[in-house]
């Protein structure tokens, strides 16, 4: 079921969106894409460079894996308080979660280098990331249906999510070919505490601030004067109280988003010492993701084609991530090209599937349900994370990439047999 907006509503929108310059517009996305991809790069960094982590923190492997945890339960458990600053100061929490990030950074370095416990440097960066988490997933919601005309919104909310998968990205396939040993982890960390500084400065630059006309309208639209007197996760109880698809909804988007995050791990694990054609598949992996998320956001602008989307990604995540469970089950993975091209189209597939699908995904939610964007980032990107949480611990197994595979045919199942794309917009 589709919601519609009134007339006035249409034209304090329309007003609104139309209020400031399209490089104003997309100068505050860029902001917000910047910040969300330097603090994937860093909350990655351990993750990705455990061999020489161990080393430098002196951990063992779970010791170091820890640290990403502390990243996901500072993000998850900031994210619900972090919305009451970020619907109310939106560009000062902006600031302040940058800043966050680019402290992480250089505490990291300083700590490591100088400090005399170098894993609780390590545990404090990670918390400091996690707090420069609180604003990237959910803010791409409120921008894109605040400053964008319709239809821009679904490629603006698109941009500022993968921008976070891009920065995973970099951080899979660029350190392990700079890092050789421990100086150069080192030298790493003084890297990106140096190019993190410089994006603290652009976000700040970049960073657009409504402009008087446009923030007249603002307070005088329907969805601010909702905010001072409806709590956005009211709406969010109150339509999986009377539509419970929504939450059904919600799980299913989780769960793939969870499956997204995770499978690159069971990809090194079943590679084992192939570590340049796991880097491919990953790479692979998280680059068609990004690639398709920014298709699907700039093609998909009309929300009746919002179903064949969903349904095409879900389907393609279980799929492919079913074949590539039987090419490792039946030892397919020889040395020869063959094996490997067939890996990497896979594990294409599944990226673009379990990773792309992100944005749109937002978009039906917020065309369909009386809820505001910003609230819908902040419950699938909960899901999400929650379920990457649990998926992570039990992805680099031998029953992780089946693990995966199950996990994606449950949540294709509701998608494809009862998801209807919503027939107009809604402004909740």
């Amino acid at each position: 079921m589709a919601y519609g907006t009134t007339d006035s509503e249409h034209g304090n929108s329309s007003g609104l969106q139309n209020s400031g310059t399209s490089f104003a517009r997309w100068s505050t996305a860029a902001a917000v894409a910047l910040s969300s991809f330097l603090n994937a790069t860093l909350c990655m960094t351990f993750s990705t460079m455990e061999e020489f982590a161990k080393a430098v923190l002196d951990q063992d492997g779970p010791g170091v894996a820890a640290l990403y945890t502390v990243w996901l339960v500072v993000t998850v458990l900031g994210l619900g308080p972090a919305l009451y600053f970020v619907e109310r100061y939106e560009r000062a929490t902006l600031y302040f979660c940058t800043l966050c990030t680019v402290l992480s950074a250089w505490q990291r370095w300083y700590g490591i280098a100088h400090g005399t416990s170098r894993y609780f440097a390590g545990v404090l960066s990670e918390i400091l990331c996690g707090i420069g988490a609180w604003s990237i997933f959910t803010l791409p919601g409120k921008i894109s249906h605040k400053r964008f005309p319709k239809h821009e919104q679904t490629l603006a909310t698109s941009f500022m999510l993968q921008a976070n998968y891009f920065g995973w990205l970099l951080s899979t396939a660029l350190q392990p070919i700079i890092v050789h040993d421990e100086d150069s982890f080192m030298s790493m960390l003084l890297v990106q505490g140096c190019i993190a500084a410089v994006c603290g400065v652009a976000v700040v630059l970049m960073y657009q601030p409504l402009t008087s006309e446009a923030t007249a309208l603002v307070a005088a639209t329907p969805d601010s004067v909702e905010a001072l007197t409806s709590s956005g996760f009211s709406q969010v109880f109150q339509s999986i109280y009377s539509t419970p698809f929504f939450g059904v909804q919600l799980v299913a988007y989780g769960l793939l988003g969870g499956i997204g995050f995770s499978t690159p791990s069971a990809i090194f694990f079943i590679l084992g010492d192939r570590t340049q054609l796991a880097a491919a598949a990953n790479s692979a992996f998280i680059g068609f993701g990004v690639l398709t998320g920014l298709l699907l956001g700039y093609y998909c602008k009309n929300p009746t084609t919002f179903g064949i989307s969903l349904k095409s990604c879900h389907v393609g995540c279980a799929v492919s991530l079913l074949l590539c469970s039987l090419q490792v089950h039946f030892d397919m993975l020889d040395s020869g090209a063959a094996s490997a091209i067939v890996l990497l189209l896979l594990t294409a597939c599944a990226g673009a599937s379990s990773l792309g699908f992100i944005g749109i995904a937002i978009e039906s939610l917020a065309c369909s349900y009386p809820v505001k964007a910003a609230y819908i980032c902040w419950a699938v990107e909960s899901f999400i994370l929650v379920s990457a949480s649990v998926f992570s611990d039990r992805a680099a197994s031998a029953s992780g990439l089946w693990l995966m595979t199950v996990a994606a045919g449950i949540c294709m199942l509701p998608i494809v047999c009862f998801y209807q794309p919503p027939e107009k917009s809604v402004d909740a």
